[in-house]
């Protein structure tokens, strides 16, 4: 699977060609550049794409995060005497 970036970079490289100007990695957007050239639905699917990079960056904090609760929530359950399963927390309550 590609990442978000690279699949961006192939879809910009594709519509607009790899020689198309770039400042620190993105393309630029001001007026007269290539950018303005993509149609509605290219534009639409860019904005996708550089969206989907935003999103994946939260969807892996979120998951640290979760991971790190997890590996907390198992910690606490050892103190506590208290033995869960690993795919099923719903026991610490019954």
């Amino acid at each position: 699977m590609h990442s978000p970036q690279e699949l961006l970079a192939a879809f910009e490289n594709e519509k607009l060609g790899e020689d198309t100007p770039r400042h620190d990695g993105k393309i630029e957007m001001g007026s007269g550049a290539a950018f303005h050239k993509l149609s509605d639905a290219d534009k639409q699917r860019h904005a996708a794409l550089v969206e989907m990079i935003d999103t994946d960056a939260e969807v892996s904090k979120a998951q640290a995060a979760l991971d790190a609760a997890i590996l907390r929530h198992a910690a606490v359950a050892k103190r506590a005497g208290v033995e869960i399963a690993d795919d099923d927390s719903e026991e610490i309550g019954e």
